[in-house]
């Protein structure tokens, strides 16, 4: 070797160890900054504690002042009449000429904040200093829950006066809280809830420690939706206390009193309430309940597994297993907007079953053709009937829901449908209501023919999943004359 080169090589190697005495390693720099990371972390856990600390003490001390009387309001109902006893059924006629629909209201959508990972508290929950050992076991449609839960939580109201209820609000603002706050987050994340999942989850559990529907449930229940960044009231009626919770929409049926243009439910629709004293204060960083839905991961409990089939398409025949757990969740959704249902999409063992058949039975074909065999599977792979028939009050389904009951009816089916169309064939949709009828429209190509809407430049082709036989912009005569409203879906 070259003198010259292996003086260089033994000057490197000298200056190596020389920087291995003299400069911190790499396990060093780990270790400096694991430090730093939790001296901020702590940083941030008493900051937080602190912040929280402050707005209950002062939460509790405007509680125990007097609360203020409000009317409660009548269930709203939905002014959609009621769905015909038969669906109509198609003469095969030709398809006229391109005929534009005159659109009566115009239904926005709701604004909607999609959710970020642990984004309920405001600012973020800490992992808190374990204080407990105590563990409360809980079933969420059936499905296990565990949260620690100390012994000094439970309370018992005697009283259920303005100073009671707030010395207790003061009790559960303490440190041992903390880790119940931090479960009731994890378990929001891990099984994927919705705001309207989480307010049930907090019920269940609160049911689960203090008894169904008692005031310390009640109570327990307010308290974490506070904590947890929700906006919702507690009221007073009689000998009861009540969750009171504004939302971003319309629920149908369930009685509320309005507040500076707001309306609050009564989630336990308790309609022979007619007035009730509120504590209308809002809680740091509160923010309103969404009602579009998002389906929760649950444990699995399916049922036996049924056949759906096109007549006209026999290829579009799929065989569907539900799980029961996510049907009862289902059913228990409070009724709202149509549209709603359409972005709950359908559960992720419905789309493994049914999503093959259909790319593949649809795979090559025009768009026109391809939702033509949707709209023929929608038309004859179900069995018809009204709510007022199957239910005797008016409902509408989430999309899994149609293959799990007997019989679905118009606002089913188009649920149904605008979800197919939207996520197989990549098209927009619209809901349109008709008196006593709902149909759909997407958003296809001009150069087909038929009765089609218009709606900020866009045109969109009629489509009706309960006119029997139709085609793709056929509509029955008897709504050719009627202006109905738009529901845009986004």
């Amino acid at each position: 070797m070259n003198f010259k080169y292996l003086t260089i090589v033994f000057f490197i190697i000298a200056i190596s160890a020389e920087a291995q005495n003299d400069y911190p390693t790499f396990e060093d720099y780990i270790k400096a900054n694991s430090q730093n990371f939790n001296q901020y972390q702590k940083q941030k856990e008493n900051d937080f504690n602190a912040f929280r600390r402050q707005a209950n003490a002062q939460f509790a001390a405007k509680m125990a002042e007097a609360w203020h009387l409000f009317d409660m309001e009548p269930p709203e109902e939905d002014t959609t009449l009621p769905d015909p006893v038969k669906p109509l059924v198609s003469s095969n006629e030709p398809i006229i000429p391109p005929t534009r629909i005159k659109p009566g209201i115009t239904i926005a959508p709701i604004p909607f904040d999609p959710p970020k990972p642990q984004h309920r508290p405001i600012p973020t929950m800490p992992e808190p200093i374990k204080h407990s050992e105590n563990m409360l076991d809980f079933s969420f449609y059936n499905t296990p829950c565990k949260v620690h839960f100390d012994n000094s939580l439970r309370f018992k109201l005697n009283k259920i006066d303005e100073k009671s209820v707030a010395a207790v609000w003061q009790q559960l603002s303490g440190e041992a809280s903390d880790e119940l706050i931090a479960d009731c987050i994890h378990l929001i994340n891990e099984m994927q809830l919705c705001d309207w999942a989480a307010v049930c989850l907090f019920k269940i559990l609160s049911d689960s420690c203090f008894g169904a529907g008692s005031n310390e449930a009640v109570l327990m229940q307010m308290y974490l939706l506070s904590q947890t960044g929700y906006k919702a009231r507690i009221g007073r009626a009689s000998d009861r206390l009540l969750v009171l919770i504004p939302f971003d929409g319309i629920i149908y049926g369930q009685s509320y009193y309005i507040s500076n243009g707001e309306s609050y439910y009564d989630i336990n629709n308790d309609i022979s309430i007619k007035e009730c004293f509120v504590f209308h204060e809002a809680f740091p960083n509160e923010r309103v309940v969404s009602l579009r839905p998002s389906l929760p991961v649950l444990s699995e409990d399916n049922v036996e597994i049924r056949t759906f089939t096109a007549k006209k398409f026999p290829e579009l025949s799929v065989k569907v297993s539900l799980n029961k757990n996510l049907i009862s969740f289902m059913n228990d959704y409070p009724r709202c907007r149509h549209d709603n249902y359409v972005y709950a999409s359908l559960s992720k063992c419905t789309k493994e079953m049914i999503y093959p058949v259909f790319r593949k039975a649809i795979e090559g074909k025009d768009l026109d053709e391809a939702a033509n065999m949707l709209l023929n599977f929608m038309h004859t792979a179900f069995d018809y009937m009204s709510d007022l028939q199957q239910f005797e009050c008016e409902r509408s389904f989430f999309g899994d829901e149609s293959f799990w009951f007997p019989y679905n009816d118009c606002e089913d089916r188009a649920i149904l449908y605008c979800i197919l169309v939207r996520e197989l064939l990549g098209l927009d949709v619209l809901l349109l209501k008709f008196p006593g009828h709902i149909a759909t429209a997407i958003a296809l190509p001009m150069e087909h023919r038929g009765n089609y809407i218009e709606l900020n430049g866009s045109n969109y082709l009629f489509c009706d999943p309960t006119f029997i036989g139709s085609n793709i912009g056929e509509m029955p005569k008897q709504y050719r004359n009627t202006e109905p409203n738009i529901i845009v879906v986004k």
